[in-house]
């Protein structure tokens, strides 16, 4: 069983720099190739006004995932739109023990790519992504900043 010693295809960190840098892209979801030797992009998101309600539908009820999300969001206190990069660990409860073991191994090793997201979630189940508990956790992180 593979360990951290996997690879990152190029084509990932292509697409992140789009995401921070770039208009294009809101989320990029990333899998572990069938090899389970390298982490690719499985899928991207534009903007839109569903941008959150897409990704959400977009991870897979049975398969682990990684993704990155730019949220947009308003915090109470501080006048104007925030922006953060949310990383995001998807491990739903009815996936297989291999592919939940593989992404766990790998999953401190991958986020080194995202150097500078200050927010991580975990989830197994969609509701650990609801936009209420994302939003409260990203501002959390702005007002630390």
């Amino acid at each position: 069983m593979p360990t951290s010693g996997f690879t990152i295809h190029d084509d990932c960190r292509k697409q992140l720099e789009q995401l921070k840098f770039g208009q294009e892209i809101k989320y990029i979801i990333f899998k572990i190739n069938d090899d389970c030797d390298q982490v690719i992009v499985d899928q991207t998101g534009g903007p839109n006004k569903d941008y959150y309600e897409r990704f959400i539908s977009s991870l897979p009820s049975k398969e682990p995932r990684y993704a990155v999300l730019d949220l947009e969001f308003q915090v109470p206190e501080v006048e104007g739109a925030r922006k953060k990069i949310i990383f995001y660990a998807w491990s739903p409860d009815e996936s297989d023990v291999k592919a939940k073991m593989v992404h766990a191994l790998n999953l401190r090793a991958f986020r080194r790519l995202f150097i500078g997201t200050s927010v991580h979630i975990q989830g197994a189940d969609v509701s650990d992504f609801d936009i209420e508990k994302v939003t409260s956790k990203a501002s959390s992180a702005v007002a630390e900043e």
